[in-house]
């Protein structure tokens, strides 16, 4: 480092010498300070590990414009974990449900909720005719078990579908409906 004042030039490598100081106990003090002094000048050491107030701004600067979408990008991540964690639960209750309504075939009750094992979760069914793709009339029905949950303030739903043929020679234990 070097250093000018007036006509005089100063050097030091990498720890500044103190020879101008008068006496001992002063050059140990300023050496300590990291301290220079020389005539009525005095000047301090940069410790050169030290950032600066243009690093430290852009590193802040840096921080403001990143920050916001690693959290963003976080809180995004963590919703659709959510919303899968939802759907992968609604379809297994559906599924559960859709199994007890053609087992037990009493469509008489056409909504509910789960009880308190699953408080979150809602259902309902619907039972349509099913026609043919080609326009044709068959004697199939189509059950479909619809269950919805709220997350952050929307309805979601998972909807799980299944036809059964409904024959004509009805039978009275199934009530001639077969999956």
């Amino acid at each position: 480092m070097k250093f000018e004042i007036r006509n005089s030039k100063f050097e030091s490598n990498s720890k500044f010498q103190c020879s101008n100081v008068q006496n001992v106990r002063d050059r140990d003090r300023f050496e300590h300070l990291n301290l220079i002094r020389i005539s009525s000048f005095e000047f301090r050491v940069s410790h050169p590990r030290a950032f600066t107030l243009v690093e430290v701004l852009a590193a802040i600067g840096i921080l403001a414009v990143v920050l916001p979408v690693i959290m963003y990008s976080l809180d995004l991540a963590g919703n659709a974990a959510l919303l899968a964690r939802h759907r992968t639960q609604a379809t297994m209750l559906a599924q559960a449900k859709l199994d007890e309504f053609i087992v037990l075939q009493d469509f008489s009750v056409a909504s509910g909720d789960f009880g308190e094992q699953y408080p979150e979760y809602t259902w309902t069914i619907e039972l349509t005719d099913w026609d043919t793709p080609d326009g044709l009339s068959a004697d199939t029905l189509q059950l479909d078990v619809i269950v919805s949950w709220t997350q952050r303030n929307r309805i979601h739903e998972a909807k799980l579908s299944t036809l059964l043929y409904q024959s004509s020679a009805s039978s009275s234990s199934s009530g001639g409906l077969v999956p």
